[in-house]
Parts: C-alpha cells; sequence; structure tokens
C-alpha cells in the first residue's frame, strides 16, 4: 500500500519523535529497539519508500542509539517488513512506544495528522 506525497505516514511527527531519541533500549516488558525499527520501518514501507533506503535510515538510527542492535538484527527486521505482510505502522504500538520513549508530550492530533488505517 502507497500513500502519495501528500499522503504520507514517515512524514508524522511521531516518526521525528522516535528516530531522535537515542535513548531508546530494549526492556523486559516495554517495547525497545525492535519494536521501533520495525514501526518506524513499516512508516517507511507505506510510505513508498525503496527498502535499500529503510535499511540506509534504519541502519543510521540503530547507530545512533545509545545500545544498538547488531546489525543483522536491523536487515533481519527490514526484510521482514518489506515482505509485505502489515500495510504500515500500527497506531496502539506507535503510542506504547511513544509512551516509553516519546521526549515530548504531544497531543494524538499533533502525532498524526492522517487518518490512521
Amino acid at each position: 500500500m502507497q500513500f502519495t506525497e501528500s499522503c504520507r505516514e514517515l512524514d508524522e511527527k511521531w516518526v521525528d519523535t522516535l528516530l531522535n531519541n537515542p535513548k531508546i533500549v530494549g526492556t523486559k516488558g516495554k517495547l525497545g529497539r525492535n519494536n521501533a525499527i520495525y514501526t518506524l520501518s513499516l512508516a517507511y514501507y507505506a510510505s513508498g519508500v525503496d527498502q535499500d533506503e529503510c535499511f540506509d535510515v534504519m541502519d543510521e538510527f540503530n547507530s545512533n542509539l545509545k545500545m544498538p542492535l547488531k546489525n543483522q538484527d536491523v536487515v533481519r527486521t527490514v526484510k521482514s517488513v518489506y515482505s509485505g505482510h502489515f500495510p504500515g505502522a500500527n497506531k496502539e504500538k506507535v503510542l506504547l512506544l511513544l509512551e516509553n520513549w516519546g521526549s515530548e508530550s504531544l497531543s494524538e492530533d499533533q502525532l498524526f495528522t492522517q487518518k490512521f488505517k
């Protein structure tokens, strides 16, 4: 599923909020690095971004984390997303990630300007 240029998940505020947080870690009982990379990759996939470009962004995001994942985990996650089984990010997972790792207090209207599927 692809969005038009004017309607892309990756242009949403929640994407920037997660991409710009180097403090996301893996913690038992909390959505962490793997889920952040998976959810962000879904936004890139749904927005029609090429898999290689998505990997480059996720690789840079992972490299900026205080406790990065192994490169093979990032590769595996992006490949899984681009298998096409899911059309885009899940709003409930996005909200959980932001609850755990969001650095700003933003309303849903500020985080999501488009209707979520």
